[in-house]
């Protein structure tokens, strides 16, 4: 059950992938042939991984059923867990003003948490009835010009 998969370069000969029962992050070469690959194991133990993504200066990412939102460096050696008090992080995302985004499924609810210290910011309840995957932040001029039409 691959979660994730995004490339890790901008020529696309690598790509990363979240596996979600294996509690894996992977990279695979496209450059090798078919008998040769196997995937590369860069992090191991996550508990129901979701939500890689490319930050500045490494990446992000949910350790799901664990409560965890994970910061990487460039070479994907972990530079901080923290727990948060929640459910299940279905997603995270960078946002513009340096804080991260997550979607807490299991509470119904959308949680901004500070850049540096991750302490929560802003909590946004959502109804029951709805079904969350995936969050992103939508630019401001774009959000500007769906308002106006």
């Amino acid at each position: 059950h691959v979660n994730t998969a995004v490339f890790e370069d901008r020529a696309e000969r690598f790509i990363l992938a979240l596996l979600f029962h294996q509690g894996q992050l992977v990279r695979i070469d496209r450059a090798k042939s078919a008998s040769l690959q196997e995937a590369e194991v860069l992090l191991d133990g996550l508990a129901r991984p979701h939500g890689l993504e490319r930050t500045g200066d490494g990446w992000i990412l949910c350790s799901s059923a664990s409560c965890e939102l994970i910061f990487l460096d460039s070479y994907f050696q972990v530079k901080k867990r923290v727990r948060l008090d929640g459910g299940w992080l279905q997603d995270c995302t960078m946002l513009s003003n340096g804080g991260v985004l997550l979607n807490d499924v299991d509470n119904h609810a959308l949680i901004e948490v500070s850049g540096g210290d991750c302490r929560v910011v802003r909590k946004w309840v959502y109804p029951k009835e709805w079904r969350i995957d995936e969050i992103m932040e939508v630019p401001h001029e774009l959000g500007r010009a769906i308002l106006v039409e």
